[in-house]
């Protein structure tokens, strides 16, 4: 809510607002049931942002209770599965903790959440779920796996929209995580007609954008040192506001292939940049401590006003 009213607030004046919400790429928010419903709520409020149930997206691993329990409380908002596997042995490879959910209870919930969107929507176009399939080189992106997921997906092929995203690598030489391989542009392509054109389900391939500065999708992530002493997280890319960053910081980035060397005069200019973004951070924050501290002021001279006239008319 907190950043849908930031971004609100510095695009009114503009011809775009807000369209869409996804909770995406953030932990599980079925997880943390309680907080996403209030969220979303207040997405759809037509007092606040006013938006359409439709246009807000909850996506989920699998958590099959909190599926069932997300139409009661939020009915007509949309549900997008992250499958990534057509069997419940290779999602659990992809996703260890998969094997809480079955793959079978999985698609009766999704079967039991588009029986309760018939009840909100007569349009069939918003009788939908979406299902994200991660595809990673010679582990799901087969032509057989996918003629398998499409098995799957058939008794509620009309009413799925499956979302193809290419696996983005990340640079992991001493394992912190399963290090995956990106699949080749013909598998994706192989893989999304196999799904589209053989069995008619509707097929997308998610748009690929920040992988050159290791932002892309999944890559928010720790990258490990090449020598294993440490790691270089999101922190250590950019200079701590209170200090410079250390020679071993330095040296630790000009060593990594994924961040790349810059030349005197980008670090220079990338310094630059973040000082002016720290500079502007802290008089935004300054500006909104101000603001906050008038507002309760006045709450409060406004109750002893208030107060005040009680306390004469009695």
């Amino acid at each position: 809510s907190k950043q849908a009213f930031d971004f609100d607030n510095n695009d009114r004046n503009s011809s775009r607002g807000i369209t869409n919400i996804v909770f995406m790429g953030m932990g599980e928010p079925l997880n943390n049931y309680a907080n996403v419903v209030c969220a979303c709520k207040s997405m759809i409020n037509v007092k606040r942002f006013n938006l359409s149930p439709a246009r807000v997206t909850v996506s989920t691993v699998g958590v099959i209770g909190r599926m069932r329990s997300l139409h009661r409380d939020l009915p007509g908002i949309n549900l997008a599965l992250s499958l990534h596997a057509p069997n419940q042995e290779l999602r659990q490879t992809i996703i260890p903790t998969a094997s809480a959910y079955p793959i079978h209870k999985l698609i009766q919930a999704l079967k039991d959440h588009l029986k309760q969107r018939e009840e909100v929507f007569s349009n069939a176009k918003s009788q939908f779920v979406m299902i994200e399939y991660i595809l990673l080189a010679g582990v799901n992106d087969m032509e057989s796996i996918a003629k398998e997921l499409a098995i799957l997906l058939m008794p509620i092929k009309e009413k799925v929209k499956v979302n193809l995203i290419p696996y983005n690598p990340i640079f992991n030489p001493q394992g912190l995580a399963q290090t995956f391989i990106a699949p080749s542009e013909e598998s994706v392509d192989r893989f999304r007609r196999t799904l589209y054109k053989e069995f008619g389900i509707f097929c997308t391939v998610r748009t690929e954008m920040g992988q050159d500065v290791n932002g892309a999708c999944g890559q928010l992530a720790c990258v490990a040192e090449r020598n294993g002493q440490s790691n270089v997280d999101i922190e250590d890319i950019l200079a701590s506001p209170s200090r410079s960053p250390s020679k071993t910081k330095l040296q630790r980035r000009n060593n990594c292939p994924e961040i790349g060397q810059a030349s005197p005069s980008q670090n220079q200019t990338s310094s630059s940049k973040q000082k002016a973004s720290i500079h502007a951070a802290r008089i935004y924050d300054s500006n909104n401590f101000i603001l906050m501290t008038i507002a309760a002021a006045s709450t409060a001279l406004i109750l002893s006003l208030l107060i005040s006239g009680i306390r004469a008319k009695s």
